[in-house]
């Protein structure tokens, strides 16, 4: 069995692999089974795989590409794997999740004002989908626990967009104008620039890992333009155009279905200027933006197909 692994990675979770073809069809039975499913999914790639030839930004490189048929095989045996192992996932979790606790409790105890607010996934969720992956559609995986979650830098700048997308439109808001409320954004989440100008943002936004394994599933796409993107992506072949006579070719990919329960976790240091009923409204202000941008615009890919809307939860 030929695996596209690291020699120590290879050897600590493979088994039997066997690959059973039976007319048109493939089965994948008995591979590699492991509940890190950012293993699975990101370094462990069956003998089915192939490396083709593929340009990018004008160099030929060699890349991992896996075809239609045996795409779909591999993402329902990592479906299943990561449904059967999650018993091991939950105590993971649950190892995780105190943890937090404990370093939000010490971050009280510095004086942080730190706000947490229950959300729930109210539609599917496909983040990190344009991560470079061997099925053509990636994910966002936790490096060590390998569970999908929703990266604080991500609920950052969403909830950084959506602000900033209001007082451009000189909207106000929770009692905020569009001035006082573009000057809010700039001290929570900061500033670039040069030297003169640049400022550390006064809000930390944390990793967001469900309280409990998602439940994936297989969602599909069928692009019917291939060949006219194939050769030369950034540069279309003008004579082979966008037309609806070429073969229109499925592929699946995975995604999180919705009702998945996630606690946000926010800390935010004082301003200079804040007293304590300007510190505390502030505080409040945001732990409602950051469920409020989710609910509008939503997180991660497809969110003009709905993928992403998460709404605040009571339990």
């Amino acid at each position: 069995m030929r695996l596209l692994l690291p020699r120590d990675t290879a050897a600590a979770v493979t088994v039997a692999h066997r690959t059973k073809r039976t007319g048109n069809t493939t089965s994948v039975t008995d591979q590699v089974r492991c509940a890190n499913l950012r293993l699975m999914f990101n370094q462990y790639v069956s003998d089915s795989c192939q490396v083709i030839e593929h340009s990018q930004k004008g160099d030929k490189v060699l890349v991992p590409s896996l075809n239609d048929r045996h795409r779909g095989a591999q993402l329902r045996h990592l479906q299943e794997v990561y449904t059967e192992e999650k018993n091991e996932v939950q105590a993971a979790l649950t190892g995780h999740h105190a943890r937090r606790q404990a370093l939000l409790a010490a971050l009280r105890g510095q004086g942080l004002r730190v706000l947490t607010r229950p959300v729930i996934s109210r539609k599917k969720l496909l983040v990190g989908h344009g991560e470079p992956s061997v099925y053509d559609t990636g994910m966002t995986l936790h490096h060590t626990l390998g569970v999908p979650y929703l990266p604080g830098s991500a609920l950052k700048g969403l909830t950084r967009h959506w602000l900033t997308a209001l007082a451009a439109g000189g909207e106000a808001l929770d009692g905020f104008s569009a001035e006082a409320l573009t000057a809010l954004v700039t001290q929570l989440f900061g500033a670039g620039g040069d030297d003169a100008h640049a400022a550390a943002g006064l809000a930390v936004f944390f990793d967001a890992l469900p309280l409990a394994p998602p439940t994936l599933s297989l969602s599909g796409q069928t692009p019917h333009y291939g060949p006219y993107y194939a050769e030369t992506p950034d540069t279309p072949d003008p004579k082979r155009p966008p037309a609806d006579w070429y073969k229109p070719v499925p592929f699946s990919y995975l995604v999180l279905k919705s009702g998945v329960k996630f606690d946000l976790h926010l800390a935010v240091r004082r301003h200079a200027t804040w007293d304590d009923a300007q510190y505390a409204h502030a505080v409040d202000s945001l732990g409602q933006w950051v469920t409020r941008a989710l609910d509008a615009w939503g997180i991660g890919g497809k969110t003009r197909r709905g993928f992403g809307k998460c709404r605040e939860r009571t339990t």
